[in-house]
């Protein structure tokens, strides 16, 4: 990680000089690590150090790096994920929905509402759809720094962060994280995807709200490259537009790969 950071510095912070597999390092060690800063606190404290080893034996997801997870734990973790994110996916498209139909004025405001009645419907949404209504998220409506504190919830479940902080820890959590997905998916753009392997292939899809479980490598692979090729098109549009895209993309996904029809790139060049 400290060689990666170095690399990083080094390169006044530009992280088109990381590969693929270096970023994915980074920001899952971020992540472990801020995870298991409050047992490496705990350790510190009197009386309290003794009883820390129990704790994140009882609560391995909250508290262990997942190095330290047993492979029965993985399977069990990603399946509390997808239903946690199930729970609260069509609510949200529902409220998109909705507010689509409060501005009826909107000339965007049709591509919105046909793209979530069909995201309701079971159909799993082509990147030209989404795109259709891009526009939408750059305005007062559902631009990052307008949405309200019950859609930023709602949105914050669907990408697994804790609901209850302030509205504007949730916006700045939910806004971060969007930042490092484009970081990864920019990576990826570049080299392809033929160079993932398969439990890279499995997390990185994960991380953008598909369910992994029991899914076709290939179908992984085409989900991956349509989303990246998204990512890519959606350019500096404002971070909501992929925080939304990600819970339509990740609905009504054939496990045998069976989404789409457009053509996807999944190799460099």
């Amino acid at each position: 990680m400290f060689q990666i950071q170095r690399k990083l510095k080094s390169n006044n912070y530009n992280w088109e000089v990381l590969k693929t597999e270096e970023i994915l390092h980074l920001h899952q060690t971020r992540k472990d690590l801020l995870k298991s800063l409050p047992v490496v606190v705990g350790f510190f404290i009197p009386f309290l150090g003794y009883a820390v080893p129990f704790v994140a034996f009882l609560y391995p997801k909250q508290l262990l790096s997942h190095h330290y997870w047993q492979p029965h734990q993985r399977e069990k973790f990603a399946q509390q994920d997808v239903r946690r994110r199930r729970k609260y996916q069509l609510p949200l498209v529902r409220e998109v929905g909705r507010l689509a139909l409060r501005y009826k004025a909107s000339r965007y405001s049709t591509d919105l509402m046909s793209t979530s009645v069909k995201a309701v419907n079971k159909k799993h949404l082509s990147n030209e759809e989404l795109l259709q209504m891009a526009e939408f998220f750059e305005g007062n409506l559902l631009g990052f720094d307008h949405l309200p504190r019950y859609h930023l919830k709602k949105l914050s479940q669907v990408w697994l962060i804790t609901p209850w902080l302030p509205k504007s820890f949730l916006r700045i959590r939910l806004k971060r994280l969007v930042k490092s997905i484009k970081r990864e998916d920019a990576a990826i753009k570049k080299e392809g995807l033929v160079n993932l392997q398969e439990d890279q292939l499995k997390v990185v899809c994960h991380s953008r709200g598909l369910d992994t479980t029991d899914v076709d490598p290939e179908a992984l692979v085409q989900w991956l490259a349509e989303w990246v090729e998204l990512s890519d098109a959606a350019g500096d549009t404002d971070e909501s537009f992929l925080a939304h895209c990600a819970v339509f993309k990740a609905m009504n996904y054939s496990k045998d790969g069976k989404a789409g029809d457009q053509d996807l790139v999944v190799q460099k060049g």
